[in-house]
């Protein structure tokens, strides 16, 4: 009886800590990083595209298809491509993140059983199946859907900083950010 009333709570903090995490990851800033990371890869290609223009500037007034061939603009499209996929990648991010919430749901309905059903389904004579601990292994699966989606947003976040050679690490990491998500959000 009391283990039903354990995952249910477990269930609702998981939905909470869920709804708060990605409140605070997926705030503003994380759609600056994202747009200026797709600004400065398309200057970056502007500026590569104005430097091979200029270089083979004699080549092309010669034969301007010779550009096609040389495979610049085809590049330059995939490019353009992975920048995209990148912004794609965070959408579709956004939008997993309610698995974590049916996950929840159905720890709770099988925890629910359990409330009704307390001393499980017997199936044989040897094994009895009990609504809770399929409900534990709904809620184990909700925190690893959970923790994957937190290690596909350190990816996409990783990708969107600008790469820095030479230069200390500064300590602008998840934990940071969502440090400041808080002190940003939270009236303190």
């Amino acid at each position: 009886m009391n283990e039903s009333y354990t995952l249910i709570l477990s269930s609702v903090i998981l939905s909470m800590g869920n709804f708060v995490l990605w409140w605070l990851l997926f705030d503003e800033e994380f759609d600056q990083r994202i747009e200026i990371y797709y600004e400065a890869y398309r200057e970056q290609m502007k500026r590569e595209n104005e430097e091979f223009v200029a270089k083979m500037q004699d080549i092309i007034d010669l034969d301007p298809e010779a550009v096609e061939i040389a495979g610049f603009g085809e590049k330059w499209r995939e490019k353009l491509e992975n920048v995209n996929k990148l912004r794609m990648e965070a959408d579709a991010m956004r939008k997993r993140v309610i698995w974590v919430y049916y996950f929840a749901l159905g720890a709770i309905l099988f925890a629910a059983g359990g409330l009704v059903v307390p001393g499980g389904v017997p199936v044989t004579d040897s094994f009895t199946l009990y609504s809770t601990a399929i409900s534990w292994w709904v809620l184990v699966v909700g925190v690893l859907t959970m923790v994957g989606l937190l290690v596909h947003y350190q990816l996409i976040e990783n990708k969107s900083q600008p790469r820095t050679e030479g230069e200390p690490i500064r300590d602008g990491s998840s934990i940071q950010s969502v440090i400041d998500g808080l002190r940003s959000k939270l009236p303190l």
